[in-house]
């Protein structure tokens, strides 16, 4: 992020009123909370649309979601952030480049070990459809969710120093990490373990998009990102028979 635009979005945060900034975060707290409701129905009905192909009507179920998201950021006055630019697009592959490399690594050991094995499903087309579409309804949800509203709508009222950014991006990749775990059983000390490694996770690569989005002010190169990371794993499971779409999350 260059000065500049350091400068310019501190303009921004320190001449909001007090009350308005503190208003955007409630309505954006209200928004993300409200929003997975609406997107449980929403992934009900999708397999009902689509009942030939229940991966790729969850996935309808799931862009439906993804529209309203976009839709909620735009009405709260984050349009200018849904684009993309050449700049942006470098600095999101400089920032995630390991995680994509990585990525790529375990899809082709699966496929080499697939091939070997001759264990591609009959109706692999229909699954990577399915498997492209969820993952692409994921990703537009989740960063206009995450970090489009909730993440500016913490800044609103406490972004205006270094270490408050900080502290906005830790917060955000933590409720990030923690809406991809179901019901935790605290009584089970292995349960409560795996559930705060997945926390860990999804928040480490919740704090790598914030990254993306403030330096680029734009969520489109992180939608790309969030995309083929998914769908390098999730298209790779889908083929070798063991995914389960309400047992996948990132």
């Amino acid at each position: 992020m260059s000065n500049n635009n350091q400068q310019a979005d501190n303009s921004v945060n320190t001449g909001k009123p007090k009350g308005r900034a503190w208003g955007k975060f409630v309505v954006s707290l209200l928004v993300c909370y409200f929003v997975p409701v609406i997107g449980a129905v929403c992934l009900l009905l999708g397999p009902m649309v689509i009942p030939s192909n229940p991966l790729l009507g969850t996935g309808a179920g799931q862009m439906v979601l993804a529209l309203i998201t976009v839709l909620a950021l735009v009405f709260l006055g984050g349009r200018k952030w849904i684009r993309f630019s050449g700049k942006g697009l470098k600095e999101a592959f400089r920032l995630s480049w390991p995680i994509l490399a990585t990525d790529v690594v375990l899809v082709l050991w699966s496929v080499i070990s697939m091939v070997k094995n001759g264990s591609a499903p009959a109706n692999a087309f229909p699954l990577l459809l399915g498997a492209f579409v969820y993952c692409l309804g994921i990703a537009v949800f989740e960063e206009a969710n995450f970090r489009g509203i909730l993440l500016n709508g913490i800044l609103a009222p406490l972004g205006k120093s270094r270490g408050w950014v900080i502290a906005c991006v830790i917060i955000s990749s933590l409720w990030f990490g923690k809406v991809h775990v179901g019901h935790i059983d605290m009584a089970d000390t292995a349960a409560v373990a795996l559930a705060a490694l997945k926390i860990l996770h999804a928040g480490c690569l919740g704090v790598i998009m914030c990254a993306m989005v403030l330096r680029t002010r734009e969520i489109g190169e992180s939608i790309l990102i969030h995309f083929l990371h998914d769908f390098l794993l999730m298209g790779t499971s889908v083929l070798s028979g063991g995914i389960a779409v309400a047992n996948y999350a990132d």
